[in-house]
């Protein structure tokens, strides 16, 4: 119910913010499990929630690492140990993100010792260009912890590419948290049903960055809104 009601609100939050678009691994031999690709669902409104695990059992990585996703569908971020983020860069340059304090950025708001963190952090799609994201903690990036949203379906520029140059850069971090919504959740599932309360960053204006003359990303939006106006618009909504 609460997911449904924080799904509604998105585009409300887009329209009312301008909407603006635009650790290292380790040397063991221990064997760890890798978890199951994450489920998609669907909303009332007929989006899909495609779900991404970050640092699932025990590995420096986004799982899965490449989603195709129609314009308002969202992308669910559930965390694992320790502390993952999830920033936006280009293809040009991996791990850095964009110029002009641009693109979106979660922040270290997902800290968990062990299993999943409380909080989950849900974007909206609003391009089918690729979107290029990647975990600004530590070295996490140079072990390939990165995500393409909507990779182009022939060239170059594919995850692999980007995981492999990714290797021999310095990760930086971006300027402010902004972008996406947070969710505070009673437990974290598949299906990503949320509980508690929401609370947003700010909008992010990301712009269109290029990697050999082609356009990696187009206008893609962040919509915010805040803890006081989603408790007010759910908890209004039962109340009538």
């Amino acid at each position: 119910m609460y997911t449904s009601a924080l799904l509604a609100l998105l585009p409300l939050a887009a329209a009312q913010y301008g909407g603006g678009y635009g650790s290292g691994s380790s040397g063991s031999s221990t064997t760890v499990s890798v978890a199951p690709v994450p489920s998609s669902t669907t909303t009332a409104s007929g989006a899909t929630v495609h779900q991404v695990t970050v640092g699932s059992g025990g590995l420096l990585a986004f799982n899965p690492d490449s989603i195709t996703a129609a314009v308002g569908d969202m992308v669910e971020f559930t965390f694992y140990p320790e502390n993952h983020t999830v920033a936006q860069s280009s293809f040009a340059a991996p791990c850095v993100p964009l110029a002009g304090g641009l693109g979106l950025f979660s922040g270290f708001q997902f800290a968990t010792a062990s299993g999943e963190a409380s909080n989950t952090f849900m974007i909206e799609v609003n391009t089918t260009s690729p979107v290029w994201l990647y975990c600004s903690q530590g070295k996490h990036c140079q072990a390939g912890m990165s995500l393409v949203i909507n990779q182009a379906a022939s060239g170059p520029n594919t995850i692999q590419a980007y995981q492999a140059a990714s290797k021999n850069t310095t990760t930086e971090q971006p300027a402010s948290i902004q972008g996406g919504v947070v969710a505070s959740v009673a437990s974290s599932t598949a299906s990503g049903t949320a509980s508690g309360s929401a609370s947003s960053t700010s909008s992010a204006a990301v712009q269109s960055s290029t990697s050999s003359g082609a356009s990696d990303t187009k206008k893609f939006g962040w919509a915010g809104f805040s803890l006081a106006s989603f408790g007010a618009l759910v908890f209004g909504g039962l109340l009538i």
